[in-house]
């Protein structure tokens, strides 16, 4: 069963930005184990707060590694929605099913939200939480040049991520031609004979974790 991770859910009255898509596009920063378990998972959903105006258009949804509150490097997990169902006369909860990936426990992620096939006239607003520090694990930002520079804001979006617990022994992925697999096995060679590998840890916030 999912369990909510990491979260802000409050926003602020008459708060929320409009995004219309091209180069415009939103982000949030959060931290593994700001208010949920600090453990492994695998993200199964987030949840965003919005409404739309003007004609139905698609969500992207990036996870993305983080430089301070920035993404970087290669898209980790990515879920699309359309907006058709989306109120134009209020904000609601908006659930985008995510692909498979493993976030570490303490480590700083950050979701890209991007409109596609959008302009002037139809967008999307997100709701946020206008009052700095709501949310202490990362921030709120936008682009208006496709992610060349990012602003941070003092805002924070209202968010959920959701996931599973990673169990031990098969948290740990190995990429293989642009593809994820799970590891169930590991050896290594010591003095010309291969051994098995019962257990690895990682070095996480000063502190060893298990991840496989």
């Amino acid at each position: 069963m999912a369990t909510l991770y990491e979260y802000q859910t409050v926003r602020d009255s008459g708060w929320g930005t409009g995004y219309w898509g091209v180069d415009h596009w939103a982000a949030q920063s959060f931290t593994v184990g700001t208010i949920g378990d600090n453990e492994n998972f695998d993200i199964t959903t987030v949840k965003i707060m919005g409404k739309r105006v003007g004609n139905d258009r698609t969500l992207n949804l990036y996870l993305y590694a983080s430089s301070g509150d920035e993404p970087t490097g290669e898209v980790l997990s990515s879920g699309s929605i359309g907006t058709d169902n989306w109120a134009t006369d209020a904000y609601s909860w908006q659930s985008v099913s995510m692909s498979s990936y493993t976030l570490i426990a303490s480590t700083k992620y950050v979701v890209v939200m991007k409109i596609t096939n959008s302009g002037n006239s139809d967008f999307l607003y997100f709701g946020v939480n206008g009052d700095p520090g709501s949310y202490t694990g990362g921030i709120f930002l936008e682009t208006q040049d496709g992610g060349d520079t990012w602003d941070i804001k003092t805002d924070d979006a209202c968010f959920e991520i959701w996931g599973e617990a990673a169990a031990v022994g098969t948290n740990m992925k190995i990429n293989i031609a642009d593809a994820w697999k799970d590891v169930d096995s590991m050896k290594i060679n010591i003095g010309d004979v291969w051994k098995d590998v019962a257990e690895v840890k990682q070095n996480i916030g000063d502190a060893w974790k298990v991840v496989y």
